[in-house]
């Protein structure tokens, strides 16, 4: 589950959402004496921080899923008063996953069109607004599904499921939790690797220190018009393994998209 060796590795991930791409990126400093190991060490990396991503996505997939089958938000979806119904259905159930651990970073309802009737913490807060995602119109045609994508500029791991009145679609419930630096910083302990997502050309996430050379040189190098990573992103595949500088240090490193959306259909009564 570990890829320790000589070398530390940097990886930079990215997610296809419906308007915003996210990619990976994986680098690791080049010891000259790991020789060929350095290239699959990154290689691998490469591999395994998708597959954590994907792992996770099934994970908040199931939350969702249970949240959207609780009776509570079928009946306020329903309600004359939908709006503050579906405010007190959302409070109750983040309530009932905070007393789990689990306390969502977003936790809403959207109704037929996408549009937020209400989320967490205000009931002011983005009511009416269309969520643009590909997640949320799989969701509303009955197909559960999770994905990675960027909301007021937060990097959020979310999951979306239908919710089914008298076995028709009439909402969905969207969750998501904080995709942080600090999250890239436990799976670079995992697995040995630096860990950096980005998207529309700037890094939204990332293990190497905030604001720090490495992060900047990311930013300056690899992820403009000609650098590598932007280079995957264009192909919408994994890039070749290259060889860049960050902070005078040398690396290797490879870039390409985040796994597919995870989507699975959800009938009533599930």
């Amino acid at each position: 589950s570990k890829f320790k060796g000589k070398v530390g590795v940097a990886a930079v991930v990215g997610v296809i959402a419906l308007v915003v791409v996210m990619y990976l990126l994986i680098v690791l400093p080049l010891d000259k004496s790991a020789g060929a190991g350095a290239k699959e060490q990154v290689v691998q990396g490469a591999k395994v921080v998708p597959t954590r991503v994907r792992y996770h996505a099934y994970d908040l997939l199931a939350v969702a899923r249970r949240a959207a089958a609780d009776s509570s938000f079928a009946t306020a979806i329903q309600a004359e008063a939908k709006r503050q119904s579906c405010f007190n259905a959302i409070t109750a159930y983040d309530n009932k996953l905070k007393a789990q651990r689990r306390k969502a970073d977003f936790l809403g309802v959207v109704d037929e069109q996408g549009k937020i009737i209400a989320r967490d913490l205000n009931i002011q807060d983005m009511h009416g607004e269309k969520l643009p995602y590909g997640a949320v119109t799989h969701a509303l045609a009955g197909r559960a599904t999770g994905d990675i994508w960027v909301m007021k500029n937060r990097l959020l791991r979310a999951a979306v499921a239908p919710i089914h009145v008298n076995g028709a679609v009439k909402g969905a419930v969207v969750i998501g939790y904080d995709l942080t630096d600090a999250e890239a910083e436990a799976e670079h302990k995992q697995f040995g690797v630096q860990i950096v997502y980005f998207s529309g050309g700037a890094v939204r996430a990332s293990s190497f220190p905030k604001a720090g050379a490495e992060v900047k040189a990311v930013n300056a190098q690899l992820l403009t018009a000609q650098g590598a990573a932007a280079k995957a992103v264009a192909a919408a595949k994994v890039g070749d393994v290259f060889t860049v500088e960050l902070n005078g240090a040398e690396y290797l490193g490879v870039a390409g998209p985040l796994p597919a959306p995870v989507t699975l259909f959800s009938g009533q009564g599930d």
